[in-house]
């Protein structure tokens, strides 16, 4: 835990390099917040079946769900998602300016009860 998982319509403009985009994420995460880079998984789902607003082929998405463990404060969870949120503005840049591009963050909070894990890491 943390788990990132990124979802995004296959006609944003960027050509993702996935490596990079999930090491910039785990720096960026293990730099201004209280985790721990062993313990972060990323994933990424593009989907070729969308639909946006209206439909037009136009719009684009791009969606970072990022998965924690119950017990940070609002304070903390609010500037992580900030913090994420312009991390993907700044990548998804030329999608936002030439296509019609939502982009969200949602941090979601785990149950540790209900979480099971085994690692060597």
């Amino acid at each position: 835990m943390p788990h990132f998982i990124l979802e995004y319509s296959d006609n944003i403009v960027e050509k993702l390099e996935h490596k990079d985009l999930f090491q910039k994420l785990h720096t960026l995460l293990t730099e201004n917040g209280p985790f721990k880079l062993s313990d972060i998984k990323s994933r990424a789902i593009e989907h070729k079946e969308f639909y946006v607003a209206d439909g037009k082929t136009s719009n684009a998405f791009v969606h970072l769900t990022l998965s924690i463990f119950k017990g940070r404060n609002l304070k903390t969870r609010q500037a992580v998602g900030k913090m994420l949120l312009d991390f993907l503005q700044n990548e998804f840049a030329r999608s936002y300016q030439e296509l019609k591009c939502s982009i969200t963050v949602d941090i979601k909070e785990i149950d540790t009860d209900t979480y099971f894990k085994i690692s060597n890491l």
